[in-house]
């Protein structure tokens, strides 16, 4: 997957291709707004934006040299101390890669989109599997939790949340498998929650797309899709 043009892969076309419309939109907010702290902001984030496409354009993606099956870790001195960090791959959830990286001695663990506070993009994930790499994610040895999104957090009720999120997708996204709705069709059918409520009906198409593919594939990792 990091050998190919990741840059051409349908999140990142469909994340992309959507800014200078997102762009266009937020200026005509700016407009219609008072001078004022809001429209302030506002500006500020055009402007954030605008950098963020034209460092897009200038992205290189250049594949790893290090990687890993399941396990690393990495030593280095702390304050005189062993300071361990483990890289752990618990199995396949928002992607087919993901890596979670856990600080022992400190006891933070940084999860990137596999642990989120609720809801989550699903367009490369593995719902399937997802619900259980979290079961072992939750054997590790932790008190806080950095996620890919959102504040830091301790209350694994939020975890939760994502499972029941999960759980509420896949179902319906089954149901509408089993009755022969397309994608397209599937989206009417589907409650959206968190930023997928008010996301693109391309990136909604592209969700259930996904779910479809793991739901007919054979269940062998090296025959399906490893986004």
């Amino acid at each position: 997957m990091l050998m190919t043009d990741v840059m051409s892969q349908p999140t990142a076309s469909i994340f992309t291709g959507n800014i200078p419309n997102q762009i266009a939109a937020w200026k005509e907010e700016a407009d219609a707004m008072e001078d004022g702290e809001e429209k302030d902001q506002k500006l500020n984030e055009i402007r954030a934006q605008e950098a963020h496409y034209v460092a897009i354009g200038e992205t290189d993606p250049t594949p790893p040299n290090v990687t890993l099956t399941s396990r690393m870790t990495i030593h280095r001195t702390f304050e005189g101390q062993d300071r361990p960090i483990e890289l752990l791959h618990l199995g396949r959830g928002h992607t087919g890669g993901d890596v979670v990286v856990l600080l022992p001695n400190e006891r933070v663990v940084f999860t990137g989109d596999l642990v989120l506070a609720g809801a989550a993009y699903i367009g490369d994930a593995y719902v399937d599997e997802w619900l259980d790499t979290l079961d072992r994610f939750e054997e590790l040895e932790f008190d806080l939790i950095l996620p890919g999104h959102g504040p830091t957090f301790s209350d694994m009720a939020q975890v939760d949340a994502l499972r029941q999120f999960l759980a509420d997708f896949w179902n319906q996204a089954s149901a509408a498998h089993e009755q022969g709705l397309s994608p397209e069709e599937a989206i009417a059918e589907i409650e959206w929650q968190g930023f997928l409520a008010t996301a693109p009906d391309a990136l909604k198409i592209h969700c259930v797309q996904t779910a479809y593919s793991r739901m007919d594939a054979d269940g062998n990792p090296e025959t399906s899709d490893s986004a």
